[in-house]
This record gives C-alpha cells, sequence and structure tokens, in this order.
C-alpha cells in the first residue's frame, strides 16, 4: 500500500526489515526472503536504483534456483527481473541470454499456451526491436499475439498492448498495411470496441502465431 501511495522511502524501510526478520528466522536461502528481495527490487527499480535492484533481484534469483530448481515459474520472473535491469543499463547480449532462458523456462513448465509465456515472448521481442533484428521480432510478436488470444480472449488489454508493439515494429519494417491492422486492432480494443466490426481500408489477415 505504501508503495502505490508513493511512499517508497517508507516502502523501502519496511521491505529491509522485513527481509531483515524473514532472515533471522528462516535463514537467508528461504523462499520468503526471496519473495521479499523482489519487492525491494522493485522498489529500488521504481527509485531508478538500478544498481542496487540488480544486485537484490540477482540475490532472489540464486535463492530460487538452489531451493526450487533451474527450471521453475519463480525462476523464470527472477529472469525477468534481472533482465529488466540489464536491459535498464544497456547490456542487451546479456539481456537476451536471462530473456531466452526465461522463455524457455516458460514454455517447458507451463506450456506453450500459457499467457506468462505470452508475456516472456514480448519482452523477448521487445529487445529484439530494440536491436533492429525486425523481422525475428516480428515472428516472435506474432506468436506472443496468438498465444494471449487464445488464452484471455481477442479483446483483453493484453492483446492490445502487443498489437501496438507489433504495429509499430511493421511501420519500421515498412509493411505499412500491417501496421495499420495492428494499430487499429490494438485502438478498438483499448476503446472497447470489436475491431472486426469497423469497416476499414485494409484487410487483415490476423497478427496470431505463424
Amino acid at each position: 500500500m505504501k508503495k502505490s501511495e508513493g511512499k517508497l522511502t517508507d516502502a523501502e524501510i519496511l521491505c529491509r526489515k522485513c527481509v531483515k526478520i524473514l532472515e533471522k528466522v528462516y535463514g537467508k536461502e528461504h523462499l520468503r526472503v526471496a519473495t521479499h528481495l523482489t519487492n525491494l527490487g522493485l522498489i529500488l527499480r521504481e527509485q531508478k536504483r538500478v544498481h542496487e535492484a540488480f544486485q537484490v533481484f540477482h540475490r532472489a534469483l540464486e535463492i530460487r534456483e538452489r531451493v526450487l530448481g533451474p527450471d521453475h515459474p519463480c525462476v523464470a520472473t527472477s529472469l525477468n527481473n534481472v533482465g529488466l535491469i540489464l536491459k535498464i543499463q544497456g547490456k542487451y547480449e546479456e539481456v537476451e541470454s536471462y530473456y531466452r532462458r526465461c522463455v524457455d523456462i516458460r514454455e517447458k513448465v507451463q506450456g506453450e499456451d500459457h499467457p506468462d509465456l505470452a508475456t516472456s515472448l514480448s519482452n523477448l521481442a521487445g529487445l529484439l526491436q530494440h536491436e533492429r533484428r525486425y523481422p525475428e521480432a516480428e515472428s516472435i510478436y506474432k506468436r506472443a499475439v496468438g498465444i494471449l488470444e487464445k488464452a484471455l480472449g481477442p479483446q483483453h488489454p493484453h492483446v492490445a498492448n502487443v498489437l501496438n508493439n507489433l504495429g509499430v515494429l511493421q511501420n519500421d519494417l515498412g509493411d505499412q498495411e500491417g501496421a495499420q491492422c495492428s494499430l487499429t486492432r490494438a485502438l478498438h480494443i483499448r476503446s472497447g470496441l470489436a475491431w472486426w466490426s469497423h469497416a476499414s481500408s485494409v484487410e487483415c489477415s490476423g497478427s496470431g502465431a505463424e
């Protein structure tokens, strides 16, 4: 609650106290410690204290790997958190290795149709887009859209978010028709409208997984 109210300093102090208490009660390698370290990392990231956030997120990752093994969904979450910090730091090669491992875990453990996999795919696609690896990013975005449409429905806000990113990428690729289709769908979803109920000069072939 304090974090949502913007009282990040108070939230940080409280979170650090919780970590110390949990370490004393359960030991420094307990999963509850990892959970609160993750919360602390989110606070530090919001405060733009990137180096500290990296250290905290990485410690949470190490705890989860030791306790849960290398292929647990919570490990994937920690990999994503570390990757986000590395991306902020501009360490893109390292980011990709974390993101791809995250995708591998989600796919292996949670299945090819899980929305968490779509989120991880979208993060990977965003990195590739930033690196101008457009064709690969486009394919991954389309796969993420297909998963989200199947899991959450075609009108879900998460679908709109990925469609928007896909549309921007398609515009960069020079695919004006594809970009218009994706961006129009995203806009209509966000407006609470069924995209197919509106006349359009572009015939959309769909942007699900290829």
